[in-house]
């Protein structure tokens, strides 16, 4: 029925965001999602499907939809808006190989900032997490080991 609606109000113009759970993604054909999606003759659809996701949870298989975007708690805690995590974020549309180049600088980008990202005794109550001193010649030397390994 939402599938519908959104295809016919594109086709009288409207730009159309249908958002769909994940009880609605199974208990609907992707295929007529993926149908009602994309552009009409004066408007367009763009088919959202959501899924609320824990630390641990494992992405589902690819739902056929050209792009997935996965929103990320400690991205949102780090104050790093959009909190998108690229990582675990794909899309089908695009040259792969700036991709993967992408991709792998991400992650480079991902160990500096777990590096940088230290317990601080003023936030222990707020955390949980004890304070932790980094000497500063250790760590000189181990932000020269990660840059040259990263280089």
């Amino acid at each position: 029925m939402g599938a519908r609606l959104a295809s016919g109000l594109a086709h009288e113009g409207a730009e159309v965001a249908l958002i769909v759970d994940e009880a609605t993604v199974q208990a609907v054909a992707t295929s007529g999602l993926i149908d009602a999606a994309g552009l009409a003759t004066e408007g367009a659809v763009t088919v959202i499907a959501v899924r609320a996701l824990g630390e641990t949870t494992q992405w589902p298989t690819n739902l056929g939809f050209d792009t997935t975007l996965v929103f990320s708690v400690e991205q949102h805690a780090l104050r790093i808006f959009p909190a998108i995590d690229p990582l675990r974020s794909n899309s089908s549309l695009g040259i792969s190989d700036l991709g993967d180049r992408a991709r792998r600088r991400l992650i480079q980008a991902t160990s500096f900032r777990d590096r940088f990202n230290q317990p601080l005794f003023i936030a222990r109550e707020y955390t949980g997490a004890a304070g932790e001193w980094a000497e500063p010649s250790i760590a000189q030397d181990e932000l020269a080991s990660l840059l040259q390994q990263h280089s």
